[in-house]
C-alpha cells in the first residue's frame, strides 16, 4: 500500500505545531486561512458603492447612485489625467496594526498574509489584461537602507505572479526623501512631493498601462505625484491599488514626531 510520507509528516507537524493567526495568535483550523475568521471579519473591506475615481466608500441614501465623492466632484479636471484608485480595506483596527507591525517594526512574517489578502481582493476591483506592469511605490535610498526592505514590493510580488505581470522595480526612482503626507496640510503635500520621483528608464514606461501599488492611501498626494511623473514619461494609462486607505485622516498633534517615508 502506497503511503504519502510527505503528507503524513505534514499532518503530524500540523497537529504538533498548528498554524496561528499572525494578529491574535488563535489557532487556524483551515489550511487556506492566512488570518483567523475573527480577524478577517473585523477588517473593514471596501465594497460598492465607492467613488469611481478615488475609491472612497460612499455612504447614505443620496450617495448610493453617485459616481464621485464630494472631494472628487470638485477637483480641477484641467490638471493631469485623473487617477483611478482602489483600496482593499480601510486603514483601521487589525489591518492597521498588521501594516504597522510590518512597516515600522520589521515583522516580516506579516508580509505573506497581507500579500495574500491583496491578491484575493484584486479581482474585486480590476479585470484581467487591464495592465502591462505593476509598479510598487519606490522608497528613497536613505529610507530603504534604514528599513532594509520596501513593504510595497513584498506585498505586490505575489499579486504580480498571480496575474502574470512584470513587477517593475528599476524604471522609477524616488529622488527626494519626503515626509509622511499625514503630517502635512493640503497645500504642503504637493510641495512636499514636487520632484520626488524620476523616471530613469522611459522605454519601460512609454505606452504602457501601469498599476501603481502602495500599502496605504492617506492623502493621495504620493500616488498623484507618481502618476503625473509616469504620464510625463509617456504612460498610456495609470491606475493605483492600495492595501488600505485612511478615511478622513486626522493630522497628528504638533508634538507628534513626523516620520519619514
Amino acid at each position: 500500500m502506497f503511503i504519502n510520507v510527505k503528507g503524513f509528516l505534514k499532518d503530524i507537524l500540523s497537529s504538533l505545531c498548528p498554524a496561528l493567526c499572525p494578529l491574535c495568535h488563535a489557532v487556524m483550523l483551515e489550511a487556506h486561512e492566512y488570518f483567523c475568521p475573527a480577524c478577517m471579519q473585523a477588517f473593514e473591506h471596501i465594497t460598492p458603492p465607492y467613488c469611481s475615481r478615488c475609491g472612497d466608500p460612499l455612504s447614505g441614501k443620496r450617495e448610493k447612485t453617485a459616481l464621485l465623492c464630494l472631494n472628487c466632484l470638485f477637483l480641477d479636471d484641467t490638471r493631469a489625467p485623473p487617477l483611478s484608485i482602489r483600496s482593499a480595506a480601510l486603514y483601521y483596527g487589525g489591518l492597521r496594526q498588521a501594516i504597522l507591525m510590518l512597516k515600522y517594526h520589521g515583522h516580516l512574517y506579516m508580509a505573506p498574509p497581507l500579500a495574500r489578502f491583496v491578491k484575493d481582493q484584486y479581482p474585486l476591483f480590476f479585470s484581467n489584461n487591464q495592465f502591462d506592469l505593476i509598479l510598487p511605490v519606490p522608497l528613497h535610498l536613505t529610507r530603504l537602507r534604514q528599513r532594509e526592505f520596501n513593504q510595497c514590493v513584498l506585498l505586490a510580488q505575489p499579486l504580480a505572479e498571480y496575474i502574470d505581470l512584470p513587477l517593475e522595480l528599476d524604471s522609477v526612482a524616488r529622488t527626494r526623501h519626503t515626509f509622511s503626507q499625514s503630517v502635512s496640510k493640503s497645500a504642503e503635500r504637493k510641495a512636499n512631493l514636487k520632484g520626488a520621483f524620476q523616471v530613469i528608464k522611459p522605454a519601460a514606461i512609454a505606452g504602457k498601462c501601469i498599476l501603481i501599488f502602495d500599502d496605504v492611501y492617506t492623502t493621495g498626494a504620493t500616488l498623484e505625484a507618481l502618476s503625473q511623473c509616469l504620464y510625463a514619461a509617456g504612460a498610456k494609462k495609470v491606475s493605483a491599488f492600495t492595501l488600505a486607505r485612511a478615511r478622513n485622516p486626522v493630522a497628528p498633534k504638533p508634538q507628534q514626531k513626523a516620520e519619514l517615508l
